[in-house]
């Protein structure tokens, strides 16, 4: 039950990610990321209008810059998006699983699947999609750090945490979390 749960959440996340990705034009924000992802690839299109820091961190731009080499593409970018909110979806149901079982992790990431915002927000080139999906990376580190006492994946979460203030700075208060996580586990003194 638990692996067809899990293959529902990624079938129907597929879908409702991925389907029509260019039916509609893309709104102010997407067409910033998108634009600076142009500059920073050097695209004659975008570097006049948009400075490489226009919109800051830079990760997701980064990211998207090889797609956005050459001409003026619309929606290339919603497909890393999509791939970054699919990969939030497994990633819930490895935590699920961390934390407390396999059922608990396949009804998880088949909530996030059919999450109306979470399914929005990785239909577009936002930074809120990389963001989750790092800051999700560091809680199933942490939760590792936990069960495992081993000082690497607390290494690992830190990293994650790292990326995610680098997709979005507003990610930078999981540091308080992980910091109260530590003191409040006893990780480091074991």
């Amino acid at each position: 039950v638990e692996i067809a749960v899990l293959v529902a959440a990624i079938v129907v996340g597929a879908v409702l990610r991925f389907v029509n990705l260019g039916g509609v034009g893309l709104n102010s924000d997407e067409a910033v990321y998108a634009a600076q992802s142009g500059s920073l690839a050097g695209n004659p299109h975008f570097t006049s209008m948009f400075p490489v820091v226009r919109a800051h961190p830079l990760l997701m731009q980064a990211i998207l810059s090889p797609f956005y080499r050459h001409g003026i593409p619309d929606s290339a970018g919603r497909y890393v998006g999509a791939a970054f909110g699919m990969a939030t979806i497994v990633l819930v149901y490895v935590l699920g699983r961390v934390l407390y079982d396999g059922r608990v992790g396949a009804v998880g990431a088949l909530l996030l699947a059919v999450m109306p915002y979470h399914m929005t927000i990785s239909r577009e080139i936002l930074l809120d999609g990389p963001m989750t999906f790092f800051a999700t990376a560091a809680l199933t580190c942490m939760a590792r750090a936990g069960r495992t006492s081993r000082g690497r994946w607390l290494v690992a979460a830190g990293g994650c945490i790292g990326l995610a203030a680098l997709s979005k700075e507003t990610a930078s208060i999981l540091l308080g979390s992980a910091c109260g996580f530590i003191s409040i586990s006893n990780l480091l003194c074991r």
